[in-house]
This record gives structure tokens, C-alpha cells and sequence, in this order.
């Protein structure tokens, strides 16, 4: 059903979207995207159509997180982000490209907005119960699970979200089960 009748019942804004990131070696020493394991597309078949992609909805958004880490005293450029799509109608294939400065992180993932330092929980959590002994994520930074389990408690907190509560309990679970 999901593969098969649901896609012909969804007007899609986007299909075969993909994004690419071109981090600036002179300002990046790591970066490591989070999830997508199995979503990857090859850089010389970003711009082939024949090559899928995800589809996206009306109203759904799509977040890509990376784990990167700068080289000491960084400024200036850090990456090139590109968005590739075809028009579900007409197949016409669109892209936006925009750059994105040392100046735009916020230090650290805990100082940034909401909903990316929600994300950012979710990813870090979900990357250490992947992490052999299940304690510590493998992202560069990554804190421990009780310490990640305050953070989102605080972040529960600020959001008052019940998601966000839920998370945080998930968390503390994880952390007294080792």
C-alpha cells in the first residue's frame, strides 16, 4: 500500500529530490552526514533524472544533518548547499543552490533553534544506540546519553512539546538500561 497506492494519493510538490553538500576543505577538517544510510546518491548522478530521489508533499519538509566539525579559527565559507527536484507534472527539473558561512553556526547545536537542536537530539540518540555498547554516539561532540537525556529534558521544557517529553524519557530509559 505504501509503495504502490499511497505516492498516487498524495499530490506531491517535489519529485526525485535530492541535496548535496560541498563542504570547503580549507574551513571543514570532518563532516559526517547523519542517517540517509541507504538514501545516498553517488555525486555523479546528482544532476542524472534517471536517478531517483525522494518524493516530497505539500506541507512535509525534509532535513538533512551533518556533524562537522571546523578547522580551529575557521571563517569564511563552509559549504555549498545545492537542492535538486522535478516538477511532479511536467518533469522539469529545478535547483537552488546557496552558500553557507562559519558565521551562520551558532557554536554549538544547543544554542540553535528549537527545532534543529530537537533534531540534533533525535540524531544523536538514535547514532548511539547504533554505536557498539550503546552509550556514546560516534558523531564527533556527541554527548553522553545522560547528558543528552538533560538536554532534551531541558529542551521539553522550552518547547513544551510532548514529543520532546517522550524523547527525553526514551532517552533516560536507554541510559539506566546499561
Amino acid at each position: 500500500m505504501f509503495c504502490e497506492q499511497l505516492p498516487r494519493a498524495i499530490e506531491l510538490t517535489a519529485r526525485d529530490a535530492k541535496a548535496q553538500v560541498a563542504f570547503d576543505p580549507g574551513t571543514v577538517a570532518a563532516f559526517r552526514l547523519v542517517g540517509y544510510d541507504n538514501r545516498r546518491v553517488a555525486d555523479e548522478d546528482f544532476r542524472d533524472d534517471g536517478v531517483d530521489g525522494g518524493e516530497v508533499g505539500p506541507g512535509h519538509t525534509v532535513t538533512a544533518l551533518y556533524a562537522v566539525r571546523t578547522r580551529p579559527g575557521a571563517e569564511g565559507h563552509l559549504a555549498t548547499a545545492t537542492v535538486r527536484w522535478l516538477d511532479p507534472g511536467s518533469r522539469t527539473p529545478h535547483e537552488e543552490t546557496g552558500d553557507v558561512e562559519t558565521g551562520g553556526l551558532a557554536g554549538s547545536v544547543w544554542r540553535a533553534s528549537g527545532g534543529l537542536a530537537v533534531s540534533a537530539t533525535a540524531a544523536y540518540f538514535a547514532d548511539a544506540l547504533r554505536s557498539p555498547g550503546h552509550r556514546h554516539s560516534a558523531l564527533p561532540g556527541a554527548p553522553g546519553l545522560g547528558e543528552l537525556a538533560e538536554r532534551a529534558g531541558s529542551l521539553a521544557d522550552r518547547t513544551e512539546d510532548d514529543d520532546v517529553r517522550e524523547l527525553a524519557e526514551a532517552i533516560r530509559r536507554a541510559d539506566r538500561l546499561e
